[in-house]
């Protein structure tokens, strides 16, 4: 049946995820919608952290799907096919935001209590924490079920730190004509370390990412600031001995910065009656199959569509968490383990590889190509799934269908 109540929809979160599921919520509402959509943002302005984003066709397609295709093929060269989008939040109105720092929800029979920072109070009736890795709403989330000393109640650092850097080409091809970057993306493997190089910017950056791997880091809290400036020198201590491309791609970078990596461990529930969790507030992953921003999207898509339902309303709220867990929860976890053992396959830190060491010159290349095949069963997930048809299932489910895995 219909519902025609008022639903008042409350975004804490104003990157990527809530400014897609804003949009989406958008593009599906019906022309007399009920919803009443407010974005909460901590931050005084909206901004891109890091070189770009990376997301598959198979987000595209949603971007597509919400209208915003044209307003991104302005800034890019192609229809992306893996590459990175760094100002996609130029192109994601906003419907209605407001700058408060979340701090916590408090239940009613029926409504949600928001309050904030400043002191602010405002009511909803659904409440989605899409504030990132560090979520506010994900801790009150946990607290509110007993789940103090869960593990995912704070990141980890899953042992690796990355060193970032923007290339001017024209300085690449001065130093070393002849690398392989300069004509696609490349990636280098070896021992507890590897390098992601690829074209961004209309072909005049190269966007490259040095990974490296401390095992006895592996699990710790992450203290202290994420980001820090860090040297060339320090990069070629870390590169020693490896080719000379490698040693142009960090003797051409431009003020580099030192990332410590941070992720989730798996949430059992990304939601519970009225209160939704989306993108890193659920499932912060490590980067190693970019699939963060395009999970972040794909839980925002699927989302707007149970509760743009012409059947949404206050008596199906604890329905459409079933049903988001039952799609969102399983596959966002998912992609989080495939990416961190994708980073164990760089690193060759997998079986069958214990005994290999930095520079070792001796593992039978057979062996790598077995590797390779292994690695490319971890990504076969991006074609032989789709959200559309996530959407499709979970809109059946919510609407008393069967749902088929």
């Amino acid at each position: 049946m219909p519902s025609n109540e008022r639903v008042r929809v409350a975004i804490v979160g104003a990157g990527i995820g809530g400014l897609t599921l804003s949009v989406a919520l958008g593009a599906m509402k019906k022309e007399k919608s009920n919803l009443e959509i407010s974005i909460y943002e901590a931050s005084t302005c909206i901004s891109n952290i890091g070189a770009g984003i990376d997301f598959w066709p198979r987000t595209w397609k949603i971007m597509k799907s919400i209208g915003l295709q044209e307003d991104l093929l302005r800034l890019l060269p192609q229809v992306p096919d893996g590459s990175s989008i760094s100002e996609i939040l130029a192109v994601l109105p906003v419907l209605t935001s407001t700058y408060a720092a979340f701090m916590s929800y408090e239940e009613r029979e029926d409504e949600i209590c928001l309050q904030f920072h400043n002191g602010q109070n405002v009511t909803c009736d659904v409440l989605i924490g899409m504030d990132g890795i560090n979520s506010a709403v994900r801790k009150c989330f946990l607290t509110k079920q007993g789940l103090l000393d869960s593990l995912s109640f704070n990141p980890k650092c899953p042992g690796y730190t990355a060193y970032r850097g923007l290339i001017p080409v024209a300085r690449l091809e001065a130093v070393f004509p002849e690398c392989r970057a300069l004509h696609g993306p490349m990636m280098y493997w070896g021992k507890c370390k590897h390098i992601v190089a690829y074209p961004i910017s209309g072909g005049r950056s190269i966007n490259t990412v040095f990974f490296t791997f401390d095992p006895s880091k592996k699990g710790e809290t992450c203290e202290g600031p994420s980001v820090k400036s860090c040297t060339r020198e320090e990069m070629l201590s870390m590169f020693y001995g490896w080719e000379r491309e490698v040693q142009a791609l960090i003797q051409c970078a431009e003020n580099p910065t030192k990332w410590v990596i941070r992720a989730l461990m798996p949430l059992e529930s990304y939601s519970k009656g009225r209160v939704f969790l989306g993108g890193d507030a659920a499932h912060a992953m490590t980067p190693f199959q970019g699939g963060g921003a395009a999970q972040t999207i794909e839980d925002g898509y699927i989302l707007a569509g149970l509760l743009s339902d012409e059947a949404c309303g206050p008596e199906t709220f604890s329905h459409i968490s079933e049903v988001y867990n039952t799609i969102c929860c399983p596959m966002g976890n998912s992609v989080l383990e495939k990416s961190k053992t994708t980073g164990e396959i760089y690193e060759f830190m997998v079986p069958g590889f214990e005994d290999v060491v930095e520079g070792d010159k001796n593992v039978p290349l057979l062996k790598l190509k077995e590797l390779v095949h292994v690695l490319e069963r971890e990504w076969g997930w991006i074609g032989e799934t789709s959200p559309e048809e996530d959407k499709l299932c979970a809109l059946e489910l919510f609407n008393g269908g069967c749902y088929n895995s």
